[in-house]
C-alpha cells in the first residue's frame, strides 16, 4: 500500500513538472520549412535555441509576464507572448528578411596606395560633406619586421682590449641571430578629430590612442639601436 502511493505521489509529480515546460515549432512562412538554430530570447542573458527539425521547448512559469524575442539570419525578428504562442496553436511562422547590400568594388588585382587615394578624391563630393571643416579619424596600423640579414660588428674601439670586443662582437651576433628568429608583430591605432582650419593648414586631435607590443620582442629600430649600445 505504501508502495502504490508513493508511485501515485511520484507520477503526479512528473505531470506537474512536465505541464509547466511548452513547446513551439518555428517554420518559414514562404515554403512551411523547419528553421533550425533560430535564438529564442527569454532575457537579457537567457534563452534557447531550436533543433534542427524547429522545435524548441520553453518553461512557461518563468516566461509567463515576459515576452520572447525569435531571431534566425535571414528572417525577420519576432516577439511573442506564451499567450500569442498558444494562439498560434504552438507554430509560429517567420517572415524572409531581404538585406540589400551597399555597392562594393571588387578586383582581381592587388590594390595600390595611389589607386584607393584616387577613388577616394574622386568621390569626395559624394562622401563627404564640403562644408564641414571636422572630420571624425580612426586610424590602425600593423607593423611587421622581417630581417633577411642582420650583422652587428665593432671593427675597432679605442681604450677597448681586442679580448674584450671578441666578447663584444660575440653578445652582438647573439643578439642579431635573436632578432631574426623572432617573429616581430605590433599594433597601433589612434581615434580622433581633424580640423581643416583654413586651405592650407589643419589640426588634428587625438582621442585615443593605443600601441600593442610584446616587450619581450621589441626590436623596433630604436629598440635594436639601444640593445646594441648597452
Amino acid at each position: 500500500m505504501k508502495r502504490s502511493i508513493l508511485l501515485i505521489t511520484f507520477f503526479f509529480i512528473t505531470i506537474g513538472i512536465q505541464a509547466q515546460n511548452i513547446t513551439a515549432k518555428l517554420v518559414s512562412k514562404s515554403n512551411n520549412t523547419p528553421i533550425p538554430y533560430a535564438t529564442i530570447k527569454t532575457g537579457e542573458l537567457s534563452g534557447v535555441i531550436s533543433n534542427e527539425e524547429g522545435y524548441f521547448s520553453l518553461n512557461s512559469e518563468d516566461i509567463q509576464h515576459k515576452n520572447v524575442t525569435i531571431s534566425c539570419l535571414g528572417y525577420q525578428n519576432k516577439t511573442l507572448s506564451i499567450k500569442d504562442i498558444k494562439a498560434l496553436n504552438y507554430v509560429i511562422s517567420l517572415e524572409e528578411a531581404i538585406n540589400q547590400l551597399s555597392e562594393v568594388y571588387i578586383s582581381n588585382k592587388k590594390p595600390h596606395v595611389d589607386s584607393i587615394i584616387a577613388k577616394v578624391t574622386m568621390n569626395l563630393s559624394e562622401n563627404y560633406d564640403s562644408s564641414l571643416n571636422k572630420y571624425t579619424i580612426f586610424y590602425r596600423a600593423t607593423d611587421y619586421a622581417n630581417f633577411k640579414s642582420l650583422d652587428f660588428e665593432i671593427e675597432k674601439a679605442s681604450h677597448v682590449k681586442s679580448k674584450n670586443l671578441e666578447k663584444a662582437n660575440t653578445s652582438l651576433d647573439s643578439l642579431s641571430k635573436h632578432i631574426i628568429s623572432s617573429n616581430i608583430i605590433d599594433f597601433s591605432d589612434f581615434k580622433g578629430e581633424l580640423f581643416n582650419l583654413d586651405k592650407d593648414s589643419s589640426k588634428l586631435v587625438v582621442n585615443k590612442a593605443t600601441k600593442l607590443i610584446d616587450y619581450k620582442k621589441d626590436f623596433s629600430i630604436e629598440a635594436v639601436q639601444e640593445k646594441a649600445q648597452t
